[in-house]
């Protein structure tokens, strides 16, 4: 582990509140739906939904992030590890969809990613260190 826990825990916090928000921000049209979603979305209901989706899937994930401080016999459990590594590969994944986007995204969301990979590299590191 790199990070002390509580910064790990801020972190993994600090990306999914900034992930929802600009989610939020694009349903109030404060974002362009155009920016976002590599810029494929080809009207503004239909990032509608795909943005009401991804928050209610953050929300839960960020419930589960929060369940592993909360509860730190949680971070025992196989399950854990292998939930905490699907999300590292995933906002892997999304960083470098980041990458290939929207100018919005190469600019402002890819860091928001890299803040995700990194807080989740280091929760599943949580686990290692406890074994």
């Amino acid at each position: 582990m790199i990070l002390p826990t509580s910064i790990i825990f801020i972190l993994a916090s600090l990306f999914y509140i900034l992930s929802i928000g600009t989610h939020v921000l694009v349903l109030m049209k404060k974002i362009p739906f155009q920016d976002v979603n590599g810029g494929r979305s080809s009207s503004f209901e239909e990032q509608k939904k795909q943005s009401q989706v991804s928050i209610v899937v953050l929300g839960v994930l960020f419930v589960y992030v929060l369940s592993a401080k909360v509860f730190p016999a949680f971070r025992t459990r196989v399950i854990y590890l292998i939930a905490s590594s699907l999300l590292a590969l995933f906002w892997l994944l999304g960083t470098v969809m980041q990458l290939l986007g929207t100018r919005f995204e190469k600019r402002i969301m890819v860091w928001i990613n890299v803040i995700g990979l990194i807080s989740h590299i280091e929760l599943v590191l949580l686990y290692v260190e406890t074994e």
